[in-house]
């Protein structure tokens, strides 16, 4: 096993880090991969990311996008690039979320994403619909149900370039 020396502050974050995750309900559906494994790999080596199963980095990216619409704008994109999302399909939940349209512009830098779920997310509007349109190159299927900031007109500049919208 490498030896890693860390900074008194790295250690810090990757102790927060390690009670931040094992808290998380998804960890328990991966036996075998510990919230300490996740938060070594977050805060020491950021290239063996891109080799965690699918589901934890589905659900690490849906954990980062809520983050940063709380917190840091700058925290989904950080996780992306860290994450190692390449060109693997998935889909990503952010139902009930206060996403916003600043994080559709990362959308060009997830080029596997095909299904999202934005129902009841109340900060989503036509602008945001169209940021979607423009970056978001395989997105099949995008639920919009119970999101009051949208019109006919957003909806149907997606559906223009070929998704799928429940609203």
């Amino acid at each position: 096993m490498e030896t890693v020396h860390a900074s008194a502050s790295q250690r810090l974050q990757h102790d927060k880090l390690q009670e931040l995750i094992s808290q998380r309900p998804w960890i328990e559906d991966y036996p075998g991969i510990t919230a300490e494994a996740i938060a070594s790999a977050l805060t020491y080596h950021p290239l063996e990311l891109a080799h965690l199963p699918q589901g934890i980095k589905q659900e690490m990216l849906n954990d980062a996008v809520l983050m940063s619409a709380l917190y840091d704008e700058g925290f989904a994109e950080s996780a992306i690039d860290r994450l190692g999302w390449g060109d693997e399909e998935f889909s990503l939940n952010l139902s009930g979320s206060k996403v916003s349209t600043d994080f559709f512009h990362v959308f060009h830098r997830l080029p596997g994403l095909t299904r999202l779920d934005l129902s009841g997310c109340p900060n989503i509007t036509n602008e945001g619909l169209q940021v979607v349109a423009e970056h978001a190159y395989n997105l099949t299927h995008l639920d919009l149900r119970d999101c009051d900031g949208i019109t006919r007109k957003g909806v149907k500049l997606l559906r223009d370039v070929g998704i799928e919208v429940e609203w």
